[in-house]
């Protein structure tokens, strides 16, 4: 009978405290960070000998490891990249989590490891997925905004992992700027400044609408009870976020999805208890919602008045005055416990605790307490409990993980003690020791041997069945036995953390890249009186988001159809010229003249290089790179494959720092005024972020203002570049000419 392929949980592990958490909760996988180019530059991460440490503790419990290897990489960093890929695969690791699609190429053609695309590489669509699979790809790694139908076919194409639990990023993952732009922090390097956690003033029309709220802030998902959905639309494994969590977090909901995804399988509904709601949202909750998969309610998504941790209602505030803040119970309260003031939105530890004026360990459910006022509180609020000690304190112990093995032993005389210990995983370990011996005075017995086999407290393994053979009157000393058996041991271990599954052998492009393209100026026209000022310049490549304005104009000027930065890419084009904005669109790129968009993150001459072998025109080059990554890009590039690239770099524009699925506007207005007004977001400084809608319904969110390198127009020709692009905006057509003619004169 075929065994059922159960789907993974993959649980994330930010310290090796919280990856024992996760393996002893029930993960079946783990995914974790290095050093280098992962994703979540500020978690604990791992060094190298922690890595090794980590992969072969993993193993021993029979539980994966994936490496997020998931930033962009920049040309000067390629080799040491490419060293510390070899370097993971030596030691152990059970996949690799990618986002940079040039070095992902790289590795599956030099390693059979398995390779999982990162939602960094905005996998929303079956499109993406036929990509991803058609790359190499082992797995696709599903965006948070992709729906339960869409999920569905992912798996039908490639193993698709899916997000259950967790924080949401408010932006499509890979296509956020926000952070990189506004607080030079790059969210597509690991290093993200959270932009989307940050109070905004919504504006229509220049008038305020909301004021001063978390306008990007989603709550927290929880798919606690839609996991059987989940699983029935084929996902293969189910991703729990929190590498910056707690390891007692990372425990507790590594346990509760265990438990749901056990149940699953033995058809029973579990129902997810009053207590473990409550101890998931004591541990770390925004609020919780179900997300994208089951129907989009914006409004049930965001956490608009908090960003971080709302902690739970215990209380509230019946009197203060510059010594003490007074509160009455409704939920119990203990020394070291820490509390929030929810209006006044000020925090403490509660390190003193006073009832009638004594000091106490706790105070319970309808007494009277009293804490120092050391935050100068100055009104009557309510009080959230954001730290319960002692529910901490009892997640940090856990009974550890023991996996069952069969023991068969022969201890028969005038031969060898033999021991072989087996694992349910086809592992055996053999040992034999000294030669058995007739007993003069202290024959041993079968309990004897039997207890000496079955100590294993102090080992990951319990002993399900033992068995063997022994002659009577036989004498082998029970330190003798011991060790034979620890030996086996340690032998079992050694097979069970064997890190050599994988094998490397470096290879190299052949491309002989394609001839460089006149030097050009590309334009973006979003408005037809934009585009009819550029007709005067029939020198230049133009771009427009607008497909009738392409259809209109493409007979008689060099124009290509921009697809929308989030395009299912279901439609079907033939001798076109495109702009695509992810990895969906390089399928058009056989029947049509297709250029990339900068948000395909290209950093690097492999990416670029790649991207040209599969018939893209030109690139646009990352918006992150700077003057000196562009120069040494093109340079690498001209000496790995004869010629300087056929790359553009943006030089003038409004930066696309968000696209998303949610609608600001819809969420805190009457839904269609999107149509009729112009709206911004303010942040706390007064910059003015405009917000466009976008593809069904969603937001783009761009720059508060210009980029404008139209100075280094001559510097990027000489570095090799053959390519600028100038995005106007709502730019009216004298500006655009005034733009051109300063591009023009430079």
């Amino acid at each position: 009978m075929n065994k059922i392929r159960k789907t993974e949980l993959l649980s994330p592990a930010g310290s090796i405290d919280a990856l024992k958490q996760a393996i002893h909760n029930g993960a079946d996988a783990v995914y974790l960070g290095g050093s280098h180019f992962g994703a979540r530059a500020y978690a604990a991460n791992f060094s190298n000998s922690e890595l090794i440490e980590a992969i072969e503790y993993s193993h021993l419990y029979g539980v994966k490891v994936y490496i997020t290897v998931n930033t962009l990489i920049f040309e000067n960093e390629i080799e040491s990249f490419k060293k510390y890929i070899q370097f993971l695969i030596s030691a152990g690791a059970d996949a690799l989590i990618m986002q940079d699609v040039g070095l992902a190429h790289w590795v599956i053609s030099s390693s059979n490891i398995p390779v999982h695309s990162s939602t960094q590489m905005h996998n929303y669509s079956a499109g993406n997925a036929e990509f991803i699979k058609a790359q190499g790809f082992s797995r696709l790694i599903a965006a948070r905004e992709t729906e339960i139908d869409t999920i569905q076919h992912m798996s039908e194409i490639i193993d698709t992992e899916v997000f259950i639990n967790g924080a949401l990023c408010i932006s499509y993952s890979g296509q956020c700027l926000f952070s990189a732009f506004e607080h030079s922090r790059s969210g597509n390097r690991g290093m993200c400044a959270q932009a989307c956690r940050m109070k905004y003033s919504l504006y229509a029309d220049g008038g305020k609408i909301i004021d001063n709220k978390y306008l990007l802030s989603p709550k927290d998902l929880a798919t606690l009870e839609n996991i059987t959905e989940i699983i029935k639309a084929g996902a293969c494994s189910l991703k729990i976020e929190g590498r910056m969590k707690s390891p007692e977090y990372v425990g507790y909901i590594t346990k509760l999805y265990r438990e749901i995804i056990d149940s699953h399988y033995i058809e029973e509904k579990h129902r997810v208890t009053i207590e473990q709601k409550n101890n998931l949202e004591r541990l770390f909750n925004r609020g919780f919602t179900k997300g994208y998969a089951f129907g989009l309610d914006n409004k049930e998504l965001m956490s608009t008045d908090r960003p971080n941790h709302a902690g739970v209602y215990i209380g509230d505030v019946i009197s203060f005055d510059n010594i003490y803040i007074t509160i009455k119970l409704t939920s119990p309260l203990h020394q070291g416990d820490g509390i929030k003031f929810d209006k006044a939105d000020k925090g403490m530890i509660c390190n003193k605790i006073y009832i009638n004026g004594k000091l106490t360990s706790s105070g319970e459910s309808g007494q009277v307490i009293q804490l120092d006022n050391n935050i100068n509180l100055k009104s009557t609020d309510r009080v959230m409990l954001t730290k319960d000690t002692n529910l901490i304190k009892s997640l940090s112990s856990y009974d550890e993980k023991k996996l069952p093995v069969v023991i068969d032993g022969s201890f028969i005389l005038g031969e060898p003690s033999r021991i072989k210990i087996s694992d349910h995983d086809g592992n055996i370990a053999v040992c034999t020791g000294d030669i058995i011996e007739q007993s003069i005075n202290a024959p041993l017995s079968e309990s004897d041997i039997e207890a000496s086999l079955l100590r294993l407290g102090d080992t990951a393994y319990y002993a399900e069945k033992v068995n063997f053979e022994m002659s009577d009157n036989i004498f082998i000393s029970k330190s003798n036995l011991n060790k034979l058996r620890r030996d086996a041991v340690e032998i079992l271990n050694g097979k069970r953390i064997a890190t050599n599954k994988y094998t490397f052998e470096s290879t190299e492009d052949n491309l002989r890249a394609p001839l460089p393209l006149p030097f050009k100026i590309s334009c973006t026209a979003r408005t037809k009186a934009q585009l009819m000022k550029l007709l005067e310049y029939p020198d230049i490549r133009i771009f427009t988001t607008e497909f009738d304005l392409y259809t209109e104009y493409k007979s008689i000027a060099d124009i290509y159809y921009m697809l929308p930065p989030l395009s299912d890419n279901k439609a079907e084009y033939t001798g076109e010229k495109l702009v695509i904005r992810d990895t969906g669109g390089i399928k058009y790129a056989n029947n049509n003249i297709v250029i990339s968009d900068y948000l395909m993150n290209l950093s690097n001459s492999l990416s670029l290089a790649h991207l040209h072998s599969l018939g893209i025109k030109n690139s646009c080059l990352s918006v992150e790179l700077t003057n000196e990554n562009i120069k040494s890009t093109a340079e690498n590039y001209k000496d790995k494959y004869g010629e300087y690239p056929n790359a553009e770099v943006l030089i003038y524009g409004r930066v696309q720092l968000m696209a998303m699925k949610h609608c600001i506007i819809e969420g805190n207005f009457e839904c269609g005024r999107c149509k009729t007004s112009e709206f911004y977001i303010e942040d706390i400084k007064g910059n003015k972020f405009p917000v466009v809608a976008g593809e069904n319904c969603g937001n783009i969110i761009y720059s508060k203002e210009q980029l404008d390198n139209t100075e280094d127009i001559d510097y990027y020709e000489s570095c090799g570049i053959n390519s600028v692009r100038i995005d106007f905006f709502d730019e009216s057509p004298d500006e655009v000419a005034l733009i051109m003619k300063k591009v023009y004169k430079n």
